[in-house]
């Protein structure tokens, strides 16, 4: 059977797609709906599977990309998608080109997969979930309340788009992908940046792989006193990508960028998977991609080009170790620094941008801060598996979202079983809390009468004895008692640090590092005050091996 062939429409199903665009002058972004026809595939008939969802991918990207000229749109994300059948005569007319109104729930499969359905109000929507739930509904497993949408409604009937051309033009660039690596890393390239209003700057056609010359795509945003534009370059055949953040106050410029090398297409769709870590907002935090991408043995750079001129150069050492960078901070003065958790032994802080800063601060200092807020916030994760925690911010155009606290049983295949939603700091880390004292296991103490501490990414935290009730100060005279153990963690590639009790005549604390494979290689630091400890230990965690500061 030939390419061209392999796809009719018969048992075809509608598929939906929820987006919002930002129009120039509104205050609100303005969402529509874009229905199109997904071929039937047989499921033994892998090559046509991939043949028609790219098929249904160049349909939606060519009626979005007239609707955003309609529309004079200058910016679009995705909200989700729709792929069973939804509730609603609207959603069945032969063409659109209006404005319905109708709702959505979020399910156990989270974004962007999502249930549509048209109600009256927000009892009949669950109504219909309860009692009228088809069996594609209920595997879906609505989760969150619904919300509803008043949205302008098109069908690719309306854009007369020939199913017949773009089948003829997937078939040829799938042809070629068969045979080309480079050009499947091309094809991931564009991909990867579709959605959330990038642009190319310099793009190829499939049918013309200029393999010597570097693909572009940039974001840029901008207010009345702060500009910033993210570019990413991609050059298949040197096997490089790299992301350059310029961000400018109007009065100073800051230029970081981040490159990384890889070898084959798996550390590729590696990289761009993470992506969205960093994408929904301009003055990117590069810092967690670069640990994320290190931790996959992807060798990177890191340049930064402000005020010092300093370049630092991240390369593998001959022990497969890395080189740390002090991470990028703001230049605006303010010291803005993790939020402090109280975490028990047994647990491995994955990912912590976890930051204490209220976003009504942030909206007041656009381009400084809305880094902070990102999909992916905090993930705890138990050191057995069985458990995780993972923390997000839902961004909304003016910082106007919610952080949404998601646990996870990573032994039912990792679904979620409990949300929990809020725009203040002090409900998120109350609810982190409670959650973490509930995991706690028999012997451990309870998660808030323990010390908080501001744990960065990666530490796995070994033991932690250390309550906020201090300890008993003073021993005998003449007499020493034993050291008691308080904290310890440990990272992968960097080392094992350690605080002390040390219970003397004249009470101290004692905080050691010892870097990772090298045993002779021990740091050892002694404390009379606490809180002086903890600022240290705190900074050694977020710097260690290569910056580490001592008091004074």
């Amino acid at each position: 059977m030939s390419e061209e062939t392999m796809i009719d429409n018969y048992g075809s199903y509608n598929f939906y797609c929820l987006y919002e665009l930002k129009i120039p002058g509104a205050i609100y972004p303005r969402p529509v709906i874009i229905r199109l026809l997904y071929p039937h595939i047989s499921n033994n008939n892998l090559k046509g599977q991939d043949l028609a969802e790219t098929i249904v991918e160049n349909k939606r990207d060519e009626i979005l990309s007239r609707i955003l000229q309609e529309q004079k749109a200058s910016w679009y994300r995705l909200v989700g998608y729709c792929e069973c059948s939804p509730e609603g005569d609207d959603f069945y007319e032969e063409t659109g080109k209006v404005w319905i109104d109708f709702w959505t729930f979020e399910t156990k499969n989270y974004r962007p997969w999502m249930i549509f359905l048209q109600a009256a109000d927000q009892e009949e929507a669950y109504g219909i979930i309860q009692e009228d739930c088809n069996e594609d509904w209920r595997n879906m497993e609505p989760i969150c309340s619904p919300v509803k949408w008043h949205t302008w409604y098109v069908t690719e009937a309306d854009y007369q788009i020939s199913s017949e051309s773009v089948k003829k033009q997937c078939v040829k660039w799938l042809t070629m992908a068969a045979n080309s690596t480079v050009f499947t890393m091309n094809y991931q390239f564009y991909n990867a940046f579709l959605e959330d209003g990038w642009q190319f700057e310099q793009i190829y056609q499939y049918h013309d792989l200029l393999l010597d010359n570097p693909m572009k795509a940039f974001y840029e945003e901008k207010s009345s006193s702060w500009q910033g534009k993210l570019q990413v370059t991609f050059h298949p055949k040197k096997r490089h990508i790299s992301f350059t953040s310029i961000t400018n106050n109007l009065t100073y410029e800051n230029v970081v960028e981040v490159g990384f090398d890889f070898s084959n297409i798996e550390e590729l769709e590696t990289i761009f998977v993470n992506i969205t870590y960093f994408r929904k907002v301009l003055n990117y935090d590069l810092t967690g991609l670069l640990l994320r991408m290190l931790d996959e043995g992807i060798a990177a750079y890191w340049e930064v080009d402000g005020k010092s001129e300093e370049k630092i150069v991240m390369e593998k050492l001959p022990d497969h170790r890395y080189e740390r960078i002090v991470p990028f901070e703001p230049t605006s003065g303010n010291t803005i620094r993790k939020v402090s958790l109280g975490i028990p032994s047994g647990y491995k802080v994955v990912w912590n941008t976890f930051c204490d800063i209220q976003p009504e601060f942030a909206r007041k200092h656009p381009g400084n801060y809305e880094k902070y807020f990102t999909e992916d916030t905090l993930f705890i994760q138990k050191m057995d598996g069985s458990k995780s925690l993972d923390l997000g911010w839902s961004i909304d155009l003016d910082l106007s979202g919610k952080y949404q606290v998601c646990l996870k049983n990573n032994a039912d295949e990792g679904e979620a079983y409990h949300e929990y939603q809020s725009d203040d700091i002090l409900n998120i880390v109350e609810e982190i809390q409670m959650t973490l004292s509930l995991w706690k296991e028999k012997d451990e103490p309870e998660a808030n009468s323990l010390v908080p501490l501001r744990i960065a990414t990666g530490w796995e935290i070994h033991y932690n004895q250390w309550y906020k009730t201090g300890r008993q100060f003073g021993g005998s005279s003449g007499e020493e008692a034993p050291s008691q153990l308080l904290f310890q963690a440990e990272k992968h590639k960097v080392g094992c640090i350690t605080v002390y009790y040390k219970d003397r005549q004249v009470p101290f604390y004692e905080l050691k590092f010892q870097e990772d494979d090298m045993e002779n290689r021990i740091i050892g630091l002694e404390f009379h005050e606490e809180e002086e400890l903890i600022s240290v230990l705190e900074d050694w965690m977020e710097h260690a091996p290569n910056r580490l500061s001592f008091p004074g």
